[in-house]
């Protein structure tokens, strides 16, 4: 019998601590719902799979996800060293010692955020924009999970973590190398003793999950962690979500912004989905556009990291279930689907949610399915493209390679089929619901482009609906609905994205639009080797012939 499959999750930045907030805050109602509802046999959402167990000071079981997480100390809010959020006073400040001077400590009062009541699940706080993820989050972290970057890496102080003169992927590389000068302790040393201690944990370690930042340093730390990975645990699995989050220089139209988010992405298509099995960038705003200010994700979505990132989070977490449910399938045969060939390696993700599912239509008349309408998936109305510069109107010929497409919650509204009874069944008939999503993929793709075929297709439908707890996750302005559905593709849709960065990357390094600290080749990326990636990317996903 073959050992349940274990994976280690990575988080590195800000913003990707943001999203997987929410993510680990999701895992939490997914367990509570299975604890809800006895009647079903086994978990659909396997939680030994992300989490770790180990014993209390009371020796009792404790369960904490296995998880790394990097970003800088000041953005760890009321988390404290043991993986705890002190929820106390929220007007609470501390006191930090930030430099001495001839025997003179210097002291200066910082806001430690204001963390939520968890046992308030009525408040509303979709409004707020959250100024740390601790100030949200439901789990507990082991203390061997906090790897904290000391803010003196932060080169230039006047700058932005995503931007406009801040720190970029060369300095995270740097400080990567030279850890001890930058980090209390040496950042490298002391994430790699926490990850060994992780995978010794381990009985089956399969593979890596990593949410990382594409923006200020975080993508040169990831580039290095990730390299790491590939040499210590090159059997291993690596799936990478990429995100860049809202950035208020690029809303008021600073070209140097743009500019310096062209090179960081670069620079992480280039190394990061080098060392991944599979690697999505996510953008929840179109940075690429001269109305840089429209949201990727929708007027439904502030663009607060809060709400965007819960967007996020809840598309992953569906459209990761492949790995994560009781379909015993794992991170490895997940990629393998996925990629066509080695070095086609980078997917598109899109999502129904926040919107209701039920305007796809789909229903049940006597005893005939009725399909939504002749528009393939990848180009439905209905799906929101969460992946840069990506949107509608998509081409109808734009068929995937390969894809998986991801359900939870129910495919059919029994109020709107002629037998409520026929319906509920299906519902819960794993089999039936893959038949029918199948048939409708199968007729609308075929309709659309004849000449071209899926490689290969997975569909993984669980039952239990998209739950959340109000005051720690958004409603958006049109609702949250229960059913969500995700399209994972790897497609020739994320070309325009890869000859976009082909041809800025191009034209910054040529004309040096950029100051020479924050494009400064580094050995081991330099300039001319992001550029032969991206040209090998450019080539491997051709732009569609129209």
């Amino acid at each position: 019998m073959n050992k349940k499959q274990e994976i280690i999750t990575l988080q590195i930045g800000n913003y990707s601590n943001f999203i997987a907030t929410h993510f680990w805050n999701i895992q939490e109602e997914n367990f509570k719902y299975s604890s809800r509802n006895p009647e079903k046999e086994g978990y659909e959402i396997d939680p030994d799979i992300l989490y770790r167990s180990s014993l209390s000071e009371k020796d009792q079981v404790k369960y904490t996800p296995r998880v790394l997480l990097f970003d800088y100390k000041s953005n760890y809010g009321n988390l404290n060293k043991e993986g705890t959020v002190y929820r106390g006073n929220n007007n609470n400040a501390s006191n930090n010692v930030i430099g001495k001077r001839e025997n003179v400590s210097t002291f200066v009062s910082t806001s430690v955020g204001k963390p939520v009541d968890i046992e308030n699940s009525a408040q509303d706080n979709s409004s707020r924009d959250f100024e740390y993820w601790s100030d949200y989050t439901s789990v507990e972290y082991h203390r061997n999970s906090l790897v904290q970057v000391s803010d003196s890496c932060v080169v230039n102080p006047s700058g932005d973590e995503n931007g406009k003169n801040g720190p970029g992927f060369h300095d995270g590389l740097d400080m990567m190398e030279r850890g001890d000068a930058y980090a209390e302790g040496g950042i490298s040393d002391e994430y790699q003793d926490k990850l060994r201690l992780l995978a010794e944990e381990c009985d089956n370690l399969s593979a890596f999950q990593c949410f990382a930042d594409t923006d200020g340093i975080w993508g040169g730390v990831s580039s290095s962690i990730l390299s790491h990975l590939a040499d210590e645990y090159s059997s291993k699995a690596v799936v990478t979500f990429a995100a860049n989050s809202y950035s208020s220089h690029i809303a008021q139209n600073s070209e140097e912004a743009v500019l310096e988010r062209v090179y960081n992405s670069s620079a992480c298509l280039s190394s990061l989905a080098a060392n991944s099995s599979l690697y999505i960038p996510l953008s929840c705003q179109r940075w690429w556009t001269p109305n840089t200010s429209a949201s990727q994700l929708g007027p439904q979505v502030l663009p607060t990291k809060y709400q965007t990132s819960a967007l996020f989070a809840a598309a992953i977490d569906t459209a990761t279930l492949y790995y994560r449910s009781n379909f015993s399938l794992d991170v490895g045969s997940f990629c393998d689907h996925m990629c066509p060939s080695p070095s086609r390696n980078v997917a598109v993700l899109s999502t129904s949610f926040p919107g209701s599912f039920e305007r796809f239509g789909f229903s049940y008349q006597g005893s005939e399915p009725v399909f939504p309408n002749k528009t393939p998936l990848y180009s439905s109305p209905y799906m929101s493209y969460l992946s840069p510069r990506v949107y509608h109107p998509v081409s109808s010929t734009s068929v995937p390679y390969t894809e998986i497409v991801s359900i939870r919650g129910d495919l059919l509204n029994p109020r709107t089929c002629s037998n409520a009874q026929e319906a509920s069944v299906i519902n819960q008939d794993y089999q039936k619901v893959s038949s029918l999503l199948q048939m409708y993929l199968s007729n609308t793709y075929m309709e659309s482009n004849p000449t071209q075929a899926v490689l290969r297709r997975k569909i993984c439908n669980i039952t239990q609906p998209f739950e959340y707890q109000k005051n720690l996750y958004p409603t958006f302005k049109q609702g949250n609905a229960k059913t969500i559905l995700t399209h994972l593709q790897n497609s020739t849709l994320i070309s325009p994205f890869i000859e976009y960065l082909v041809h800025d990357f191009k034209d910054i390094i040529a004309n040096k639009r950029l100051s020479e600290r924050i494009t400064n080749s580094y050995d081991q990326y330099s300039n001319s080797d992001i550029l032969e990636s991206l040209l090998q990317y450019s080539e491997n996903y051709p732009m569609n012939k129209k």
